[in-house]
């Protein structure tokens, strides 16, 4: 190490939080989070996160910050392939979806750059069964 540079050795990871609010009519925005221990960050703390950055954003309209936002599933990782799927991935709900709260974000396999998809369950359900949406262009 160079003499007088002190250098930090804790890494920490930006995440990409795709807020989606309706399946059908694709209304999704971005939630960008800094300076994240993926190690030491819990699910459950992740969660608490994004509802203070919902509730403190004044990007997001009305309706983001009343919607009841309580799954989260990874979208997908850095230099890897994208879904199909332009809202959601619908692939793998198993293995994808960030279930147990207490376990690290590491643990789950998320890494620096990963972007995830924060939904209300039933209404991903609702999308899965009959993915039919009325978005115009």
């Amino acid at each position: 190490c160079w003499p007088g540079l002190s250098v930090s050795l804790q890494m920490t990871s930006t995440l990409t939080v795709r807020l989606i609010r309706s399946f059908e009519f694709k209304n999704v925005r971005n939630l960008v989070l800094h300076s994240l221990d993926l190690d030491k960050l819990t699910v459950a703390e992740l969660k608490g996160a994004i509802r203070n950055a919902i509730a403190t954003s004044r990007s997001l309209p009305p309706t983001f910050k009343s919607f009841n936002f309580d799954t989260l599933k990874i979208h997908c990782l850095p230099q890897a392939a994208k879904p199909n799927d332009l809202v959601v991935n619908v692939d793998n709900d198993e293995a994808l979806t960030l279930s147990d709260d207490s376990a690290t974000l590491s643990s789950c396999g998320l890494v620096h750059e990963a972007e995830l998809s924060y939904f209300n369950q039933s209404e991903y359900c609702a999308y899965k069964a009959n993915p039919v949406t009325d978005f115009k262009w």
